[in-house]
């Protein structure tokens, strides 16, 4: 008898290693026809895995029904697997349900039930819940003025190189907001993080600073580069500040710009695949840190500094 008992549950450990390693091929393969935009073929394959609770999955489908990917917009399809999501224990499932409460969005609105989710999520490790909490107690929006529990959160956003924490830390050294001490040697230390992990607008702002201090050709090009980055992804005022800076430098510094661009972009790992926030729209704002970077600058020595490499005199920042 016990070795038929040993039997069995050796062929069950074996069943469930097989059923569990399926689950992740089908869920990596689900991921892969979104990425491809195959949005039925994602679906097909990521709903059973949502149906028997995978809570990942059931974000996945959870976004496929807010984005319209595949099928019709629904809301409340939405709020309905992201709801399944969360008590299953996933923090992006949790955050979801509280944006969902917050904005009335495929379920009643209420502001309680959306702070309850966020700070679960937060907790969870959420970045984006971790930032939201923290805005929300560093300006009192909805929860009593707490700038040490806000710092608190936004420095777990920031850990994990959370772009817009990384650029809201910036702002707060720079202008010395929020609690925290004006140090703007520090803030640029930040505002170089979020260029880094692919927020425009920092990319954009950093750019600035780079080029208002430049002193050679290659400096020239390193900051025109961030610009140029910015700009890839459609920033609008990169686009537009980078037509009277190229033409304001020599051919060869714009040309070496587009290379270390393109040489960044094949070295950087791209945010999280088919994370279906929209990084561009989100990350393009810029002001006031570009306005405060200009207005800083040492106008004597950048800009005569400037006016040595290019072509028609002081940049026009």
């Amino acid at each position: 008898m016990r070795i038929v008992l040993a039997v069995l549950s050796a062929l069950l450990f074996v069943q469930t290693v097989h059923s569990t390693a399926q689950d992740l091929s089908n869920y990596e393969a689900g991921i892969s026809a979104l990425n491809s935009h195959d949005y039925d073929l994602a679906f097909d394959l990521l709903l059973p895995l949502a149906e028997a609770g995978n809570s990942d999955a059931q974000s996945k489908i959870a976004h496929m029904y807010y984005w319209g990917e595949g099928r019709a917009p629904d809301y409340a399809e939405h709020f309905r697997w992201s709801l399944r999501s969360a008590e299953a224990g996933n923090p992006t499932g949790q955050f979801d349900v509280a944006t969902d409460y917050y904005s009335g969005r495929g379920v009643a609105q209420d502001i309680k039930a959306g702070l309850k989710w966020t700070t679960l999520a937060a907790e969870g490790g959420d970045d984006y819940a971790q930032l939201a909490l923290g805005i929300r107690y560093l300006n009192g929006l909805g929860v009593s003025l707490d700038l040490e529990r806000g710092k608190h959160y936004l420095a777990q956003a920031v850990e994990q190189n959370e772009p817009r924490a990384l650029m809201l830390t910036a702002s707060a050294h720079i202008f010395g907001e929020f609690g925290f001490a004006a140090d703007f040697d520090k803030g640029i230390g930040f505002l170089k993080r979020a260029a880094e992990h692919h927020h425009a607008g920092a990319q954009l702002s950093y750019g600035m600073h780079l080029l208002n201090k430049a002193q050679s050709e290659a400096e020239l090009s390193e900051g025109l580069k961030w610009l140029t980055l910015s700009a890839m992804v459609g920033c609008e005022k990169a686009i537009s500040a980078l037509v009277p800076l190229r033409a304001s430098v020599s051919d060869s510094v714009a040309e070496r710009a587009t290379e270390l661009a393109d040489q960044w972009l094949v070295a950087q790992p791209a945010r999280a695949p088919h994370d279906h926030r929209d990084y561009k729209q989100a990350f393009c704002s810029t002001a006031p840190i570009v306005n405060a970077l200009t207005a800083t600058r040492d106008k004597e020595g950048s800009e005569t500094a400037l006016h040595a490499h290019t072509q028609n005199g002081p940049l026009p920042l």
